[in-house]
C-alpha cells in the first residue's frame, strides 16, 4: 500500500469515529479533600467504553433514558443511532496527607475534546508542575491526561489564637471576681488573748526567742502555769517551739490577729 492510500485510510478512519463523540466536560469539585466527579461525555452513536475508576460511582445515566445500553464490570456499551449523553457522578477517594498538602493523583482516559474544571474549597498549589495557588482550574485536553493535584493545609493561623487568648482572657476576668464572692475565703478565727497571755506574747515578740524559764523568770510565772499558758498559745498557732542544741526556744509565729 502506497503513501497516498495510507493517509487516506487514516483520514478515512478520522472521519468515520470523529461523529461519535461531542466534546466532554469533568468538573471536579474538591470539599473537605474528597473529590466529587462529574463527568458529561456527548456521543452521537453506539460506543463502548471501560469507565474510569475514580472511587464509588455513585450515578450512571444515559439520556435520552429510550437509548438501550448494558453496563457489567466497568464496561459500558450503549447501542444508538441517536445523539446522546452519558452522565456519570463519582464520589472519589480521599487525598493523601503529605506534611503540608493534601494530594492525589487523577487518571482520565479522554476520547476526544474534553473540558476540565477543578474547584476546590481550599487553595490549589500545584497541578502536575503548574503553579496554580487559586482554589480553582480549567483545562483543555485531546489525549489521556494524568493530573497530580496539590492543595494547600489551612496554614496556622496566629491570629485565631489571639482572639481565641483574648476570649478566654475576658471570660477569666469576667468570672473570677464571681466566684470569689461565690466561694470566699474561709476567714481565720480571731484570737483573743488574756492579760497573761498577752505579756507572754509581747515579751517574746520583743526578743524574737526566748526560753520557757527566760520567759519564767522575766514575767515572774510559775513553770508549769507558763507551760499551761505556752501549749494553749501554740494550739492557737501563736507560738511555736524551736529546737535549739537542748533548748526548746519559743518563738512567734505571727498569726495573731
Amino acid at each position: 500500500m502506497d503513501q497516498k492510500k495510507i493517509l487516506l485510510f487514516c483520514f478515512a478512519f478520522l472521519l468515520i469515529l470523529s461523529p461519535i463523540f461531542a466534546k466532554a466536560e469533568i468538573n471536579i469539585d474538591i470539599l473537605e479533600n474528597t473529590p466529587y466527579i462529574d463527568y458529561t461525555l456527548p456521543f452521537t452513536s453506539s460506543f463502548s467504553i471501560d469507565l474510569p475508576d475514580f472511587g464509588n460511582l455513585i450515578y450512571l445515566k444515559v439520556l435520552p433514558s429510550d437509548i438501550n445500553y448494558i453496563f457489567n464490570n466497568g464496561k459500558l456499551t450503549i447501542n444508538s443511532a441517536t445523539p446522546g449523553t452519558l452522565v456519570l457522578k463519582y464520589e472519589g477517594t480521599d487525598f493523601l496527607d503529605n506534611h503540608s498538602f493534601y494530594d492525589k493523583t487523577l487518571d482520565f482516559n479522554i476520547f476526544q475534546e474534553t473540558t476540565i474544571n477543578i474547584q476546590c474549597d481550599k487553595n490549589i498549589s500545584k497541578i502536575n508542575t503548574l503553579e496554580i495557588n487559586n482554589t480553582n482550574y480549567s483545562i483543555k485536553t485531546s489525549e489521556p491526561t494524568t493530573l497530580h493535584i496539590l492543595i494547600e493545609k489551612d496554614p496556622f493561623r496566629w491570629q485565631n489564637i489571639l482572639i481565641i487568648s483574648l476570649c478566654l482572657a475576658f471570660v477569666i476576668i469576667i468570672m473570677v471576681p464571681i466566684l470569689l464572692k461565690k466561694f470566699p475565703k474561709e476567714k481565720k478565727k480571731k484570737l483573743y488573748l488574756d492579760a497573761t497571755q498577752q505579756k507572754v506574747y509581747d515579751t517574746v515578740k520583743k526578743q524574737k526567742e526566748m526560753t520557757q524559764q527566760s520567759i519564767a523568770n522575766q514575767l515572774n510565772l510559775n513553770k508549769s502555769h507558763l507551760s499551761k499558758i505556752l501549749n494553749k498559745m501554740e494550739r492557737n498557732d501563736l507560738i511555736e517551739r524551736k529546737k535549739v542544741g537542748k533548748v526548746n526556744k519559743i518563738i512567734l509565729t505571727d498569726n495573731k490577729k
